[in-house]
Order: structure tokens, then sequence, then C-alpha cells
């Protein structure tokens, strides 16, 4: 299996295996009283080393799926909803060159749509624009152009996982009166939402892009003369 093909389980393993690393680092204390109380004893021997990186493994995926969950509710549906869907928000998060070749592409892919009578239906719905690019990107696209859309997506949940991170690190450094910190996460959460609304802004110009040169190059169906070469009949 290739390794593009895994991103979405490696982002979630490399969220969650972050999470765990901050979680040990601020509950050390508490995980060091855990232990002194509660210490494997000789009986489990070898077992002690397979249950914990069995449980370790199963803790990392959770934290990654659970902050994937969350990122989803907040961070991508915000970038979808609302950074993506006029220049004035894009530029705010410094993506509004982004934004115009994005909606280049897909005014370009709705004037084809609309002069083509297999997609017109679909293409008179607003909310299907995205989805219809999408599909004739993943049926009518090269292997090499395919994988380049995924990983600019799966760098698009990448980074806005790793914001819902950043808030939480916000806001237990304020309360911890670690200015400094939460000022330096707020600046790291403002460049990976940029960077995040970046590729997907991209994704989609891809797939606009695609979708319009496979309909415009289509070649028009042969239109039948009734001419056939024939040899004369002597009767």
């Amino acid at each position: 299996m290739q390794l593009n093909t895994l991103n979405r389980v490696i982002s979630l393993f490399l969220i969650g295996g972050f999470v765990v690393v901050l979680a040990a680092a601020s509950l050390r204390e508490e995980i060091g009283k855990f232990l002194v109380q509660h210490p494997f004893g000789p009986g489990w021997g070898p077992t002690a080393g397979v249950f914990l990186a069995v449980g370790l493994l199963s803790v990392t995926a959770l934290a990654g799926a659970v902050v994937d969950a969350l990122s989803n509710l907040t961070v991508r549906r915000f970038i979808r909803k609302v950074l993506a869907k006029n220049r004035f928000t894009a530029w705010i998060f410094l993506c509004a060159g982004e934004f115009e070749e994005q909606d280049r592409w897909r005014e370009a892919f709705k004037s084809v749509l609309r002069d083509n009578s297999k997609y017109k239906v679909l293409g008179e719905e607003k909310r299907m624009i995205n989805p219809l690019s999408a599909g004739i990107f993943f049926r009518t696209a090269e292997k090499e152009h395919a994988e380049w859309l995924i990983q600019h997506h799966s760098m698009y949940h990448l980074s806005a996982d790793f914001v819902i991170i950043l808030i939480a690190i916000v806001v237990f450094a304020w309360l911890r009166e670690l200015h400094g910190v939460a000022y330096c996460c707020v600046g790291g959460a403002y460049l990976l939402t940029s960077f995040a609304l970046d590729n997907y802004l991209y994704t989609y110009q891809l797939s606009f892009r695609n979708a319009y040169l496979v309909i415009k190059d289509k070649p028009e169906p042969e239109v039948a003369t009734g001419l056939e070469d024939s040899t004369p009949n002597a009767a």
C-alpha cells in the first residue's frame, strides 16, 4: 500500500501521539504517583510491556480520532462555511489569490455545465457543484493527479487538527499565566488555519479545472451522413 493512501491514518497517529506527549508532560506528577501506588509486579514479566504498547497505541489512535472529530465540527466547518465562501474572509487569512483562482475555475465549470445536457440538471443545484466536480475528477483524473489532490486534502485535515491542539494549549497556558506561550500558539493557530484554507481552496481548484477540461474536451458525437460507399448496381 502506498504512503499517500495512508495519509488519514498517519495524520491520526501524528495528532494522537502529540496529544499523548502533551498529556504525559502535563500530568507527569499524577502519573508518577499512580505508578507508585499501582506498580507492575514481578508476575507481569514481558506481559507488562505488551500491555503498555497495545494500550498506548489504542490511546494514541483514540486521541487522534477525538481531535479529528472536534476539528471537523469546528475548524474545518469554519473553513468550509465561512472562510472559503468569499474573498474578504480568505484575504484575512492571506488566501485571496488562491480564492480568486478557485472561483474562476468554479465559474468556468458552472458555465460549461449549463451548456451540457448530461450535467445541466445537477449544475442547477448549487450544493451539487463541489461533489459533482469531485466525482468527475476521481473518475477521469490520472493517478498522479489524484495523488496530488489527496496529499493537499490530507494537509488540510492535518493542519486543522493541529489548530485544535494549539487552541487547547492557548487555554491551558492562559490559565497557568504563561502569556508568552499563549500568544505564540495563537500565532501558530492563525498560520495553520491559513495553510489549511490554502490547501482546501487548491484541492477544489484542481477539481474544477479537471472537470471543466473533461467536459469541454469531450469529442462531439459524429453525425451520420447516410452516405455509404457502394458498388454501382449493374442492373
